[in-house]
């Protein structure tokens, strides 16, 4: 998958510029992403972006409405590289973070490890984009309240919401004509429980994704087809077809995230098909005064304990 891109709310600044030296392929996609929007939404709602970078084989566009702007702060995007050991970034993950109102948001676009047997590496590949090599700079300036309990918003565990989306390459451990029979049986369950991505969520404590979500999926496996075609790989390799494009979230709380979408699309330019997903994301806005009031509340009642101790 060489593009990805998110839709939110809101708008304070704007940090639109790609990286120096970016190919003009890149420069077409961001160009083209703009005029769609532009084009598609209402003259009296416009967007515009906040957010755009790029890696190897990754493009991550933000887009946000200006009558939100207000309420969005904190802007910061980090690129994580984790191919040949972190020095090359035909791998890795692009992750934007952002505070809307009193809430904080971490978007994340990636793509791990290829082939069948690499399930391992691509464990690995998360390992450092969720925690180990990815870290934002703190900035606390006007968003306290805004992490999690005990995160200042440089970890993506810090933050409230995380939409994780991208080419992440977990393939289907079930012979080929097991799957293309699955395929035509549109027994989509039947193959999600041989999938190695819901596999480790249900098996291993250790998976770094085992704790996000994903909508059920009622679609066929978007990898690997011939391109301009509707035929999977029909070289000499016979790739398996696999669920290889996915879009995952976490939430600090379950009811802040409703899913609305989770489809594919059938443009056959590519090996993959693209997918999409779309949900309404619950924040919070704090009212300072009460929050105070609520605070020396919380104080007093402790002094109170400590003096009859």
């Amino acid at each position: 998958m060489c593009c990805a891109e998110s839709l939110i709310l809101g708008s304070k600044k704007k940090t639109d510029k790609l990286s120096d030296g970016v190919s003009s392929g890149y420069r077409q996609w961001h160009q083209h992403l703009v005029s769609a929007v532009r084009l598609h939404m209402p003259p009296d709602c416009p967007y515009s972006v906040v957010h755009a970078g790029d890696m190897v084989g990754l493009l991550s566009v933000v887009f946000v409405k200006s009558s939100e702007a207000a309420g969005l702060r904190d802007l910061a995007l980090i690129k994580c590289a984790t191919g040949m050991g972190g020095r090359y970034g035909n791998k890795g993950g692009i992750l934007a973070r952002l505070v809307i109102d009193d809430s904080s948001i971490c978007l994340i676009n990636c793509h791990l490890a290829a082939g069948q047997k690499h399930r391992r590496q691509r464990n690995a590949d998360l390992v450092d984009i969720l925690e180990a090599k990815a870290a934002f700079s703190p900035d606390l300036s006007h968003s306290f309240g805004a992490y999690r309990p005990g995160g200042d918003g440089t970890r993506v565990f810090d933050h409230e919401l995380t939409i994780l989306s991208g080419d992440l390459n977990y393939r289907i451990d079930r012979r080929r004509e097991d799957i293309i029979a699955s395929i035509k049986n549109q027994a989509w369950d039947g193959l999600l429980q041989h999938d190695q991505l819901r596999k480790g969520q249900k098996e291993d404590q250790s998976f770094r994704l085992r704790t996000f979500k994903e909508q059920d999926i009622a679609f066929a496996p978007t990898y690997k087809y011939d391109p301009g075609t509707d035929v999977y790989d029909s070289s000499v390799k016979q790739r398996l077809p696999a669920y290889c494009d996915r879009v995952l979230w976490r939430a600090d709380r379950a009811d802040k995230v409703q899913p609305l979408h989770y489809r594919r699309y059938e443009c056959n330019v590519s090996d993959h098909r693209p997918i999409s997903a779309a949900f309404d994301l619950d924040v919070k806005r704090i009212i300072p005064d009460k929050r105070t009031l609520v605070w020396q509340e919380v104080e007093d009642a402790w002094f109170g304990v400590e003096s009859e101790c």
